[in-house]
């Protein structure tokens, strides 16, 4: 999945709450680099955005007015790792499109961006939704709500003069084929693609910390300040072994159940404390800091569900899954 980054969110934001801006920011940068979430933005509109940055002075007296303990260079910083995430061109490798006509509903009318910048950005969402187009997976635009006529998702339309596949050289489209219109989601919020990531739990399995975090804050609307959790090193492997990122129902289970623990509802989670045998009086598995290795089950109710193990304390830390003879990877 593909998002384009409106350069009025790169800018500085005088006049917001820094820490708000910086927080939100951080989630961004979290998602581009660790989720199914790539971005991108034209190398001149992030340009334009980084030299307003340089009026330190300003911006300086803007954080000491509002009371902010954040300096300029911390809000830099912010910026810097999410327009490092950054691509200028959206396309898929190999994929090349030429587009006429494109327009957006509602209209793009940012006041801080003039004619020609906001042309810029409009052809680079042609962009993107010829590659919604292309891939079929779900594209957006992370944005401000004030850069825009109209609420909701944006439509993209734009006329095909020319495309290129790994497969079809350059050709011109025929037919309907010469049309290009397609929806993007309108993010304005992190929360908003977190909500969007949890319908995907299969994308998910490779980008566990953002997993658990999308099924908390995004499916579950649990606050994602109370998670809590380490992933152990062979997590990973095991969950590719039981081959969730093609089970969407065993996927969802696996992250939720993480998740209930990370946020500190075990006592909701089936499942019993593991033992050093299969009798019930056998000896409770512990490590040499007093952690207790416990097994829960991914599914209620079932003789024959998946099984997570995980050791507890503050940070539970998340050991492998298996199936119901698994045994913990320790």
């Amino acid at each position: 999945m593909h998002g384009a980054v409106d350069p009025v969110v790169l800018r500085p934001p005088l006049g917001a709450n820094a820490a708000d801006w910086a927080s939100s920011m951080a989630d961004w940068d979290l998602l581009l680099s660790d989720s199914p979430l790539s971005g991108s933005c034209p190398l001149a509109l992030q340009e334009e955005a980084l030299m307003l940055w340089s009026d330190y002075q300003a911006i300086s007296a803007w954080l000491h007015a509002s009371g902010s303990p954040l300096g300029v260079e911390d809000l830099v910083r912010v910026l810097e790792a999410v327009r490092g995430r950054l691509a200028v061109d959206p396309l898929p490798a190999g994929h090349d499109v030429l587009l006429d006509a494109v327009d957006v509903t509602p209209n793009y009318v940012p006041s801080e961006l003039g004619a020609d910048l906001r042309g810029l950005f409009v052809e680079h969402l042609g962009l993107v939704g010829y590659r919604r187009l292309v891939d079929r997976l779900p594209a957006g635009v992370v944005t401000a709500t004030s850069s825009w006529t109209g609420a909701g998702e944006i439509a993209v339309e734009a006329e095909i003069q020319m495309r290129s596949t790994p497969n079809e050289p350059d050709h011109e489209p025929r037919g309907d084929d010469r049309f290009l219109r397609e929806l993007l989601f309108a993010w304005v919020a992190p929360k908003e693609l977190f909500e969007l990531l949890a319908e995907y739990p299969c994308s998910l399995m490779g980008h566990l910390a953002v997993g658990v975090r999308a099924i908390w804050q995004g499916g579950m609307g649990e606050d994602p300040r109370e998670l809590s959790f380490r992933l152990g090193p062979r997590l990973g492997s095991s969950i590719d072994a039981m081959n969730y990122s093609r089970e969407p129902r065993r996927a969802k289970a696996c992250l939720r159940t993480m998740a209930m623990i990370a946020g500190g509802r075990q006592a909701d989670v089936p499942g019993h404390r593991e033992r050093a045998g299969a009798g019930g009086n056998n000896r409770v598995i512990t490590d040499n800091t007093g952690r207790t290795l416990h097994r829960s089950y991914l599914a209620q109710s079932s003789p024959n569900a998946h099984r997570l193990f995980w050791w507890d304390g503050p940070e539970p830390e998340f050991i492998n899954v298996g199936g119901h003879d698994a045994a913990p990877m320790i």
